[in-house]
């Protein structure tokens, strides 16, 4: 895989990392970021985008090893499953990690780019802010 910062001014710091054994669950995939994260990261620098791009992908299925990690992926899987599950029942933000939280409630820009837009204010009957119905816009009806 391939993780990377982009900077204000779009310049790009990465790092190309190999996983030991394919893996399907953000947990895994993040350990291995956590690793090798301050090799590319610089604290001084303000950044704009955040990015995880995965090479090599294979169909799902693991290997067992002796040293207890394929349970570890397995017991993962099963959660992973079921937070599918209720986001699939109940809406895609139904569930999130709790480190999430602040992000999920507070508002996304606390700037001068905080305007709320029209067509967040002027939702459709069963729409919420996070559930929106599925109609293309085609532009302003005359």
């Amino acid at each position: 895989m391939f993780v990377f910062l982009k900077t204000q001014d779009y310049r790009y710091r990465g790092l190309e990392l190999r996983l030991r054994r394919p893996v399907n669950v953000p947990v895994a995939i993040m350990r291995e970021v956590e690793a090798k994260f301050d090799e590319f990261y610089v604290g001084a620098l303000p950044y704009r985008a955040t990015g995880v791009m995965l090479m090599n992908l294979e169909s799902q299925g693991l290997q067992p090893d002796l040293f207890g990690e394929h349970a570890q992926i397995e017991r993962m899987e099963k959660i992973y499953a079921g937070v599918d599950a209720l986001s699939r029942k109940y809406g895609k933000h139904t569930v999130f990690l709790g480190s999430s939280f602040k992000a999920m409630k507070g508002g996304q820009h606390l700037t001068e780019r905080g305007d709320v837009a029209r067509r967040k204010t002027q939702l459709l009957k069963g729409e919420t802010q996070r559930k929106r119905i599925g109609i293309p816009y085609l532009g302003e009806v005359q």
